[in-house]
């Protein structure tokens, strides 16, 4: 009889490649995915980087368990970052759990499930993390065709201040090159035109690999592979970007101009407390040479305020940052307290509403550099990447959703386009189009014949 399952996957990119990773195990074990009604199993693969994803995390075991009592599943699982936090305490306060495993354990979940399903007994297994990066495991993509995650590493080895992923995740492990790149081609092979590249530190890629290979190295192999048209860099470490990176994105055909470089902060004092290895001078130089390599590189970055030690001139420091460089895509997150990380032992704590305070400051003064920056782009052509056709097209209304190579999936704006719903604007094609109007986040564009 086969089984079926319903996966939710939480938090980040890199998550949802271990989901996919997830699903198609699961279907190598003979288990049917159910998107809807009643079935054996439900998994949750958990996030608990800070508190807002811990709660969403719990919230949703919470509301799965109300789902098992109520005969929606006989089966619930935990798995992912969650348990990793908490352990034996997440599988002794909830009961309703069938099966608690953390990240290393993915590899061997079809035979804990069938240990599950054969014997009914509870399976709670947290192996350790593994000193090299694991065998990646096949996957079951859940993104739309024409766009991938690649994975190039897992696990991080920065010891922020205010981070447990090192703890959640183990040390940072570099994937082989040529799994990445056989991969990669395989991606592109069966449609997949924009790939991703996500790790917790790109720019730290292969310095733990013998022989030794560093990220240049793997944007020119990947840039190698037939049909590949855009390859984006997600999650730049700002103390490892150098000229000869820089360079490298700026020579590579499929590279896009897109670089996400989370800073966290700028005011040397607070970046000490974070144990962020860069300075401010170090930042700005790095995003120098980025702009200078490619003047119309799109630069996202992330901040993190409220960290114990911060004061209003660390604040207004970095919002006059904010104005002076001008990012294309910025978020930012308020500090939230981790039991057993440096930051939790410090002292001088900000107050939850002054913290809440000084982000929507942030976040105000990049909605405006937003809004302007992208009325920069009216009249200009950009390659956009059709996401969604609306509906048949008409003179006036926008008929299809894109992405200009300077927005990344999920986490930027789109771009609407009018255009003809003919073939050459179907979903996953790359069009040129002429940008028309500017929101705050989004860009609306005529497509160019």
């Amino acid at each position: 009889m086969t089984r079926t399952y319903r996966l939710i996957s939480l938090g980040c990119a890199k998550n949802l490649v271990d989901s996919e990773g997830i699903a198609a195990l699961l279907r190598r074990a003979g288990w049917e995915v159910a998107p809807t009604g009643p079935v054996d199993l439900i998994l949750v693969n958990t996030c608990a980087f800070i508190e807002e994803a811990t709660t969403e995390s719990v919230d949703t075991l919470l509301e799965m368990a109300e789902a098992k009592q109520a005969g929606e599943t006989r089966w619930l699982a935990a798995v992912g970052c969650l348990p990793e936090k908490y352990r034996e305490e997440l599988a002794r306060e909830m009961p309703e759990l069938d099966l608690v495993i953390g990240v290393p354990d993915f590899q061997r979940l079809d035979v804990l499930l069938e240990n599950l399903t054969r014997t009914g007994e509870r399976q709670i297994s947290f192996a350790p993390h593994p000193p090299q990066y694991a065998g990646a495991l096949a996957r079951l993509l859940s993104t739309p065709p024409h766009r991938a995650f690649l994975k190039v590493a897992d696990g991080c080895s920065n010891a922020c201040a205010y981070c447990i992923i090192g703890r959640l995740r183990g040390p940072f492990r570099s994937r082989p090159l040529a799994d990445i790149f056989s991969e990669a081609r395989e991606l592109v092979a069966g449609g997949v035109v924009e790939l991703d590249m996500v790790a917790q530190d790109l720019t730290l890629y292969g310095s733990d690999l013998k022989p030794h290979s560093s990220l240049p190295e793997l944007l020119r192999r990947l840039d190698e592979i037939d049909g590949l048209r855009w390859l984006r860099l997600l999650y730049a470490h700002p103390a490892r970007v150098d000229e000869a990176l820089a360079a490298t994105m700026a020579q590579c055909r499929a590279v896009v101009p897109y670089l996400d470089l989370p800073l966290q902060h700028v005011s040397d004092r607070v970046l000490q407390r974070m144990s962020r290895p860069q300075t401010r001078a170090q930042s700005e130089r790095a995003l120098s040479w980025l702009r200078t390599a490619m003047p119309d590189i799109a630069l996202r970055t992330t901040f993190l305020v409220g960290h114990p030690g911060e004061t209003e001139d660390d604040v207004a420091e970095l919002i006059e940052f904010i104005r002076a460089w001008r990012f294309d895509h910025l978020g930012a997150f308020a500090w939230s307290p981790e039991e057993g990380t440096a930051s939790y032992a410090q002292d001088e704590w900000v107050d939850r509403d002054e913290a809440r305070d000084r982000l929507d400051r942030v976040l105000a003064a990049q909605q405006e550099i937003s809004r302007e920056k992208l009325a920069e782009r009216i009249g200009g052509e950009e390659e956009i990447l059709i996401e969604e056709v609306l509906h048949k097209h008409d003179d006036d209304a926008y008929s299809h959703v894109g992405r200009s190579a300077r927005q990344a999936p999920d986490v930027d704006g789109v771009t609407y386009l009018r255009a003809p719903a003919e073939d050459s604007c179907r979903v996953g094609r790359i069009v040129r189009g002429r940008v028309t109007e500017a929101a705050d986040y989004d860009l609306f564009a005529d497509l160019i014949e």
